[in-house]
């Protein structure tokens, strides 16, 4: 039989909404024991995202177009910072556990 990750049903979520800046932020620090990460842009533009250092807006960064997000759970999470990058005044909302 195949392995499996252990899924985690409760715990306490910590905020890490924010707005942006127009220049590389963290959204949060790096966490090993870091098991959720949810992301979401409420803004009305595209936000590029980065684990483990600076976001830029192209590759290798994550875009996330307006509206949508971008969840982390169950089988991996990653635990390095959490870094983002889009128009000055969009916002975010993001939760961790």
């Amino acid at each position: 039989m195949g392995q499996y990750a252990k899924e985690f049903t409760s715990g306490t979520m910590t905020d890490r909404s924010g707005t942006c800046s127009g220049s590389s932020q963290t959204v949060m620090a790096a966490n090993g024991n870091r098991r959720f990460i949810f992301f979401q842009n409420v803004g009305a533009n595209a936000m590029w995202v980065q684990f483990g250092g600076a976001a830029v807006a192209d590759s290798p960064s994550i875009k996330v177009a307006a509206g949508l997000a971008l969840p982390f759970t169950g089988n991996f999470c990653p635990t390095e910072a959490m870094t983002v990058i889009g128009t000055a005044a969009d916002k975010w909302v993001s939760k961790e556990a």
